[in-house]
């Protein structure tokens, strides 16, 4: 997930969060799209793994092939925590001593099969996915959720992912 989040007292910049379980939201996440500076070609099997430890603190592994699918796998881990109230899908993660990032949850699929992620700035958002694709209809209502909230969905790269089946395959 990149790198974004938002205020303590429910929204920032008119971006307010869904309610989230932490527990339902740990584990593997594939980075189906994204909006921020990506290179061309964007990278591919973007993937990022979640998991919690003491007092709310975060522990990310975000791994990517930078040459597409049979490109070397590359990795770096990113801490963070949860600002606040935990259900309230606020997170901001450091990738390095001087960057850190909020991530706000504004979309998540009733069974925990995708989950969108967005920045206070709206320069950056993030698609996720427990699988390597997302039926039509499921992308359709992501991107609405983004343009409700002032992004520009067009700016949205898809990054490509080996064909594995996961357990939320449709």
């Amino acid at each position: 997930m990149g790198g974004a989040v938002l205020g303590l007292s429910g929204s920032r910049a008119g971006i307010t969060p869904v309610p989230i379980e932490v527990p339902r939201a740990m584990g593997t996440w594939r980075v189906l799209g994204c909006l921020h500076s990506v290179p061309d070609p964007p990278p591919a099997d973007v993937t990022e793994n979640l998991s919690l430890s003491h007092e709310n603190r975060l522990h990310v592994v975000f791994a990517w092939r930078e040459e597409g699918l049979s490109g070397p796998r590359q990795s770096k881990k990113i801490r963070g925590r949860i600002l606040g109230d935990p259900s309230r899908g606020i997170w901001k993660l450091h990738a390095s001593p001087l960057v850190s990032a909020t991530h706000i949850v504004v979309g998540v699929g009733n069974d925990y099969s995708w989950a969108a992620v967005a920045h206070p700035t709206r320069r950056f958002g993030w698609i996720l996915s427990r699988g390597p694709r997302l039926p039509e209809e499921i992308w359709m209502q992501v991107f609405s959720r983004f343009a409700s909230l002032g992004y520009d969905t067009s700016q949205f790269v898809r990054l490509r992912h080996p064909e594995v089946p996961g357990p939320w395959e449709v």
